[in-house]
């Protein structure tokens, strides 16, 4: 059996404007996987974030990040929005190269994850064996997913037919997962049983003749809370299973999602209404103050929309 080397994986993040309070939840999280280093693009003040060894900051804006493409590239990109930002996920390898040289993977990640052990599902025989590594079963992940560190898997996203179309044009297309079929799809149709806007990245891996990769669709990453997620010491949990990632996308836009203050603990616990320091205060008090303070908040955005428009 052939020897497995050693492998060194890059998790890019690139984001810009206000960084939410969970932030601080998402570094520690990533500071207890050791192995993986996480690199941050960001406009945001990170002064003010505990520093961690695995964690790197670099600061960053959509006028570099344009920059750095069209030297790619080789023609002009003028990304407008950091919403636009996702489509370019795919891209990194490229984009990001200067750094990523000392690397054998990279990948990307969002911020609104909370990290288990990763060791356990992210092993050197799957970076061995797979080219690309998705946490989704069905298409690649926006939210997290991995590509090896060679110029043949870097310039898959070179392959689409759209992808000039995604890099000019200020729509957001979701390139990086299955643009506008990704409803089907987790419906239990197939990712060409209907018309796409555009090839996105999943098109471009699905269709095995643009390419002689290996894939593996690893479904490791958990969306949806079936009692209450508790971290404590990097390892995550739900009903006695052990979870990898955490990907609360769907309950961080209520008003009744609670961040509760960070204070550096070993053991917090995720709900549908928040993050929460297991105590009595925390889910009573904390979480009843943050919910009005999300209503104003709220209340506010929409008066404002009103006198303007």
């Amino acid at each position: 059996m052939q020897e497995i080397q050693k492998y060194k994986l890059a998790l890019v993040v690139t984001y810009f404007g206000k960084i939410p309070a969970y932030f601080r939840y998402f570094l520690q999280s990533c500071s207890y996987n050791t192995t993986i280093d996480f690199i941050i693009f960001t406009d945001a003040n990170y002064s003010c974030y505990q520093q961690y060894g695995n964690v790197v900051f670099i600061p960053s804006n959509l006028k570099k990040i344009n920059e750095l493409a069209s030297g790619k590239f080789g023609f002009p990109v003028n990304i407008k929005s950091a919403y636009k930002l996702c489509d370019l996920k795919p891209m990194y390898g490229l984009i990001y190269e200067d750094y990523l040289r000392q690397y054998s993977h990279w990948g990307y990640c969002d911020i609104d994850i909370i990290f288990g052990n990763l060791k356990k599902c992210i092993t050197p025989y799957l970076l061995h064996k797979y080219d690309i590594i998705s946490s989704h079963s069905q298409y690649m992940s926006g939210a997290f997913s991995i590509y090896r560190n060679t110029q043949e898997v870097s310039d898959l996203c070179r392959k689409s037919k759209d992808f000039k179309k995604v890099l000019l044009e200020d729509t957001v297309f979701f390139f990086d997962e299955a643009s506008n079929v990704i409803d089907k799809l987790w419906s239990g149709y197939k990712i060409f049983d209907f018309t796409s806007k555009i090839e996105s990245i999943s098109h471009v891996i699905a269709n095995t003749s643009k390419h002689n990769l290996s894939i593996i669709y690893k479904n490791i990453i958990t969306e949806k809370i079936q009692n209450k997620v508790t971290w404590e010491n990097g390892q995550l949990m739900d009903r006695g299973s052990e979870l990898f990632i955490f990907h609360f996308l769907i309950y961080k836009s209520s008003i009744y999602f609670h961040t509760s203050y960070f204070i550096n603990k070993q053991r917090y616990v995720f709900t549908r209404y928040g993050i929460f320091i297991d105590s009595i205060r925390s889910y009573t008090i904390s979480w009843l103050s943050s919910v009005l303070r999300n209503v104003i908040r709220k209340s506010i955005r929409k008066l404002i929309y009103f006198v303007k428009y």
